[in-house]
């Protein structure tokens, strides 16, 4: 059930990027820095839907406006596409028996914690060093987090992963 729901919100998510695109004020670099934290939330900075996107460039020069004037956008037309792609495969079965801390704990953390806690974070995990040692270096910088923030990231991941209860 919980996971219907996390994918419902995620279809919905890719929905509006998708509705983005035909704006009449389209601003292809928002609009691409915005997707990719969507598919950066939903799949992962590592996931092919977001290294294509990413790797995909919009050209405004006047040869590319002269070739596309009257038809469609090409580019456009990918990006619906990709974004299609990822609906399909959201409301699939590959995310149906999968467990939401494997689909999404990356994403709760990248929700509440900035960039540089998580890259502290991942070099704490990175030590060849004793789990203990690696526990009280996390419990150290965790305290320099806000409270409420912390709270409602322990909250976040406790709910995203109820069947360990």
């Amino acid at each position: 059930m919980k996971n219907k729901m996390v994918n419902h919100e995620m279809v919905l998510m890719l929905e509006e990027r998708r509705k983005k695109l035909e704006h009449k004020t389209f601003d292809w670099a928002a609009w691409k820095k915005g997707t990719l934290l969507v598919l950066k939330n939903i799949f992962g900075e590592k996931n092919h839907y977001y290294k294509q996107l990413n790797d995909l460039e919009y050209e405004y020069n006047s040869w590319s406006l002269r070739d596309n004037s009257g038809s469609n956008d090409s580019i456009k037309t990918s990006c619906s596409d990709l974004i299609d792609i990822c609906i399909i495969d959201v409301k699939g079965s590959k995310y149906n028996n999968v467990t939401i801390e494997e689909l999404s704990l990356d994403s709760i953390i990248s929700k509440f914690l900035p960039e540089k806690i998580i890259s502290k974070i991942k070099l704490i995990l990175s030590e060849d060093t004793t789990q203990y040692v690696k526990e009280e270096k996390l419990t150290e910088l965790l305290k320099s987090i806000d409270r409420v923030v912390a709270d409602k990231l322990l909250a976040a991941v406790l709910t995203a992963n109820y069947k360990w209860l």
